[in-house]
Protein backbone atom coordinates (compact mmCIF):
# COMPACT_ATOMS: atom_id res chain seq x y z
CA UNK A 1 0.00 0.00 0.00
CA UNK A 2 2.67 2.02 0.73
CA UNK A 3 4.15 2.70 -2.77
CA UNK A 4 0.50 3.26 -4.23
CA UNK A 5 -0.09 6.87 -1.33
CA UNK A 6 3.64 7.60 -2.58
CA UNK A 7 2.71 7.21 -6.07
CA UNK A 8 -0.59 9.38 -5.67
CA UNK A 9 -2.58 6.12 -6.80
CA UNK A 10 -4.65 6.63 -3.25
CA UNK A 11 -4.91 9.58 -0.23
CA UNK A 12 -3.57 8.82 2.97
CA UNK A 13 -6.38 8.53 5.35
CA UNK A 14 -6.74 11.50 8.55
CA UNK A 15 -4.65 11.01 11.18
CA UNK A 16 -7.27 11.00 14.20
CA UNK A 17 -5.56 12.66 17.44
CA UNK A 18 -6.88 13.13 20.86
CA UNK A 19 -4.95 15.80 23.10
CA UNK A 20 -6.62 15.18 26.31
CA UNK A 21 -7.17 18.07 28.79
CA UNK A 22 -5.45 21.02 26.84
CA UNK A 23 -7.18 23.86 28.58
CA UNK A 24 -6.00 22.43 32.30
CA UNK A 25 -2.21 20.91 30.95
CA UNK A 26 -0.51 23.47 29.11
CA UNK A 27 2.12 24.89 31.48
CA UNK A 28 5.11 23.61 29.51
CA UNK A 29 4.09 24.87 25.78
CA UNK A 30 2.92 20.93 25.34
CA UNK A 31 0.57 22.20 23.15
CA UNK A 32 3.17 22.53 20.34
CA UNK A 33 3.64 18.65 20.32
CA UNK A 34 0.19 18.94 18.88
CA UNK A 35 1.05 21.35 16.69
CA UNK A 36 4.17 20.08 15.39
CA UNK A 37 2.88 16.60 14.32
CA UNK A 38 -0.10 18.87 12.41
CA UNK A 39 2.93 21.02 10.51
CA UNK A 40 5.00 17.31 10.01
CA UNK A 41 1.07 15.64 8.66
CA UNK A 42 0.13 18.74 6.52
CA UNK A 43 4.14 19.10 4.69
CA UNK A 44 3.63 15.60 3.55
CA UNK A 45 -0.16 15.57 2.63
CA UNK A 46 -1.33 13.78 4.92
CA UNK A 47 -4.56 15.03 6.76
CA UNK A 48 -5.56 15.56 10.67
CA UNK A 49 -7.90 16.03 12.91
CA UNK A 50 -7.42 17.06 16.69
CA UNK A 51 -10.30 16.43 19.26
CA UNK A 52 -9.78 17.98 22.16
CA UNK A 53 -11.06 15.99 25.23
CA UNK A 54 -11.70 17.93 28.56
CA UNK A 55 -13.34 17.28 31.81
CA UNK A 56 -16.47 15.17 31.84
CA UNK A 57 -15.77 14.21 28.04
CA UNK A 58 -15.58 10.32 27.21
CA UNK A 59 -15.06 9.52 23.82
CA UNK A 60 -14.21 6.03 22.20
CA UNK A 61 -10.46 6.03 22.42
CA UNK A 62 -10.26 3.10 20.21
CA UNK A 63 -11.46 5.74 17.06
CA UNK A 64 -7.75 7.49 17.65
CA UNK A 65 -4.67 7.02 16.08
CA UNK A 66 -2.75 8.64 18.48
CA UNK A 67 -3.85 10.29 21.88
CA UNK A 68 -1.27 12.91 23.64
CA UNK A 69 -1.34 13.51 27.24
CA UNK A 70 0.53 16.19 28.78
CA UNK A 71 1.89 16.94 32.03
CA UNK A 72 0.73 19.98 34.44
CA UNK A 73 0.91 21.91 37.38
CA UNK A 74 -0.61 19.56 41.07
CA UNK A 75 -3.77 21.54 40.93
CA UNK A 76 -4.99 21.01 37.35
CA UNK A 77 -3.41 17.24 37.89
CA UNK A 78 -6.07 16.70 40.85
CA UNK A 79 -8.44 17.70 38.88
CA UNK A 80 -7.17 15.64 35.28
CA UNK A 81 -6.95 12.37 38.11
CA UNK A 82 -10.36 12.57 39.27
CA UNK A 83 -11.86 12.91 35.46
CA UNK A 84 -9.71 10.26 34.33
CA UNK A 85 -11.07 7.80 36.06
CA UNK A 86 -13.93 7.78 33.87
CA UNK A 87 -11.78 7.77 31.22
CA UNK A 88 -9.79 4.54 32.15
CA UNK A 89 -11.52 1.92 30.40
CA UNK A 90 -11.72 3.31 26.72
CA UNK A 91 -7.96 4.21 26.82
CA UNK A 92 -6.39 0.70 27.99
CA UNK A 93 -9.34 -0.57 25.36
CA UNK A 94 -7.25 1.69 22.76
CA UNK A 95 -4.12 0.61 24.40
CA UNK A 96 -4.75 -2.60 24.29
CA UNK A 97 -6.03 -2.49 20.30
CA UNK A 98 -2.27 -0.57 19.62
CA UNK A 99 -3.22 3.08 19.36
CA UNK A 100 -0.36 4.98 20.40
CA UNK A 101 -0.33 7.01 23.69
CA UNK A 102 2.12 9.84 23.81
CA UNK A 103 2.58 10.73 27.52
CA UNK A 104 4.91 13.34 29.19
CA UNK A 105 5.96 14.82 32.17
CA UNK A 106 2.73 13.87 34.53
CA UNK A 107 0.84 12.56 31.98
CA UNK A 108 3.37 9.08 31.94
Amino acid sequence: MGWAILGGLMDYPTLRMAHLYPSLLNVAGDGGNVMAIVQRCAWRGIPTEVVEVEQGDTPDFTTFDLILFHGGQDVEMDVVARDLGLKIPSLQEAADQGVVIFAVCAGL
